[in-house]
């Protein structure tokens, strides 16, 4: 959900269930992205109309093979939304940065 200054809801983001819940959060300008517990990324347009519009398809943190990648540490999203940073860390707990 998005909140405004007095705690009212003023949109509201829906996933499924097996979908995981959100463990990172990251918004700049009219973008927000969120990574869920099942290492999903998802990225919506929240702009000035009532309603939250996801930007693109929603994609796991997996190789073509479906094999991960590792878990997301962290995320950022650039402010016209071409270009995501994700900080993971790989199967054997050593950071990596992928781009």
């Amino acid at each position: 959900m998005v909140y405004n200054q007095r705690g009212e809801v003023v949109k509201e983001i829906r996933y499924l269930e097996n979908e995981g819940k959100p463990k990172l959060l990251e918004s700049t300008g009219e973008f927000f992205v969120i990574v869920t517990s099942t290492n999903l990324i998802k990225i919506f347009e929240i702009d000035k109309k009532p309603e939250v519009k996801q930007k693109s398809l929603s994609r796991y943190f997996v190789d073509s093979n479906n094999k991960s990648y590792g878990n997301i540490r962290d995320i950022s999203i650039n402010n016209d939304c071409s270009k995501i940073s994700i900080l993971s860390t790989d199967s054997f707990g050593i950071d990596q940065k992928k781009i």
